[in-house]
């Protein structure tokens, strides 16, 4: 298939440009938005646009996968084109109608989130565990995670309506404690860095003034760049502990003792700070040997498969036992790209790779024009959502929106966290319902008792 590249500029620039078009939302359409849109669009960046910088000769870092690097970045400005797109389109067809909240007091509202967000620990930390060994249902579990995200947002919320600025924010740093429990229980930091990506779009997007957002951003961007090296120098040891049923103590110790203890301030002079990052955060080496690879007849394009796949995992395990594929990319980047990866390691494919292993650069285009349909849909109804104080509206969309977080995984991945998370959302608003439903209105202002904004023929479970 013969490649039709951007130059590396024009890459840049449209990358800029989707950068611009999402402040400028937030900034003046803030109340119908979450910031989903906006968090995915950094997931990407820490991943193809902060890493090519970084790695970049501009540093006067010797990459030596430079070539590889500058030819999967510059594929990336399909999926640059593909999201600006989707941009407008939803821009143009979503309704803009002003749906208004109100909080009269902390209380009722904030019960709703406490309780889905211990519900979603629950099922993450302890049911999962306990029941792992029927796949069928750890998979729907293992949402738990996302589930407990949306719980935390929504309080953030309710927090920052009923007391205001200072207090919010204070509570939403303790949106960090989940990388901390991921790492100390489970062994992985990265999967509680993805879920908080959704709670600090919707920290971003509703904090007032904007200006302390602006310093905050910079500060968590620079420790963020300083912690992930001197974590992935103790990350084996890290591992062992937990792994090993060490206890919580021991965790702990391993944990904060051997990041402390290794800790280095980001320096982008630094070359094995940057080597790190080359290593693991520069998803555009992996893009640009898949380039070659196929390129050079060494392996077929996959023409839909991975993406099959990603359907055919929707079928529980426990209806077909022998399913050949599972959770992660495994084999994946070998298959495309040729590089071994340690046994045991998996390496995430990432949603630009898998599309274009399938169908090239128009597959990258098109699928991340219906990817940023889904992603900025499920952030218009996510800000309906919180306008209305509608709690079964935002925390569904909110969850739908998680599932997108993860740039660096495969489809596999997405479409059982997406329908677990809904399935766990479902059950525990059926078990609830008594209790969430509206039963009161306003006349004037449809304002019901417990401070939900809704059209009186509309339930909240409609």
């Amino acid at each position: 298939m013969e490649e039709m590249f951007f130059s590396h500029e024009a890459t840049s620039t449209l990358w800029l440009v989707l950068f611009g078009l999402l402040i400028w939302r937030t900034l003046f359409f803030s109340k119908f938005i979450g910031g989903i849109g906006l968090c995915h669009w950094f997931q990407i960046a820490i991943n193809h646009i902060i890493s090519e910088v970084m790695s970049s000769q501009a540093i006067g870092y010797a990459n030596p996968d430079r070539l590889a690097a500058t030819n999967g970045y510059r594929l990336t400005a399909w999926a640059a084109l593909g999201l600006i797109f989707a941009f407008f389109t939803i821009l143009i067809f979503e309704r803009k109608e002003t749906l208004g909240g109100k909080i009269s007091k902390i209380g009722f509202e904030l019960e709703y989130g406490i309780g889905i967000f211990i519900y979603g620990l629950i099922c993450y930390f302890i049911l999962s565990g306990l029941l792992g060994f029927i796949s069928s249902i750890t998979s729907i579990l293992s949402a738990g995670l996302g589930v407990a995200c949306g719980g935390f947002a929504w309080c953030y919320l309710i927090i920052y309506k009923a007391k205001g600025p200072l207090v919010s924010l204070i509570f939403a740093s303790g949106m960090f404690l989940f990388p901390v429990l991921t790492l100390i229980l489970g062994g992985f930091m990265g999967f509680g860095i993805s879920a908080i990506f959704g709670i600090a779009g919707i920290v971003f997007v509703n904090f007032r003034p904007r200006w302390v957002i602006g310093i905050i951003i910079p500060i968590l961007l620079f420790f963020g760049l300083s912690l992930y090296p001197s974590y992935m120098s103790t990350r084996d040891d890290i591992r062992s502990s937990v792994w090993g049923g060490g206890r919580i103590e021991e965790r702990i110790e391993a944990t904060f003792g051997g990041i402390f203890e290794k800790w280095q301030w980001f320096d982008p002079s630094d070359e094995k700070q940057l080597d790190v990052f080359n290593g693991r955060l520069n998803q555009n080496v992996l893009l640009g040997y898949s380039q070659t690879y196929l390129a050079a007849g060494q392996v077929e394009y996959a023409g839909g498969q991975t993406l099959w796949d990603g359907v055919l995992s929707l079928i529980p395990r426990i209806i077909w036992t022998n399913k050949p594929f599972q959770a992660g990319s495994y084999g994946l980047v070998t298959q495309y790209t040729g590089i071994k990866v340690s046994e045991g390691t998996s390496v995430g494919i990432g949603f630009i790779m898998e599309f274009y292993v399938n169908f090239g650069y128009i597959g990258i285009l098109v699928g991340f024009y219906l990817l940023g349909l889904c992603v900025y849909l499920f952030d218009y109804k996510v800000g309906q959502g919180i306008q209305a104080m509608n709690f079964p509206v935002f925390i569904y969309y909110f969850i739908a929106g998680q599932c997108f977080m993860n740039i660096l995984g495969s489809f596999v991945v997405v479409g059982p966290a997406l329908v677990g998370g809904l399935i766990l959302t479902w059950i525990y608003l059926r078990i609830f319902q008594n209790r969430l439903q509206v039963k009161k209105w306003v006349d004037s202002s449809n304002i019901s008792a417990n401070g939900f904004v809704v059209s009186k023929k509309q339930s909240l479970f409609s």
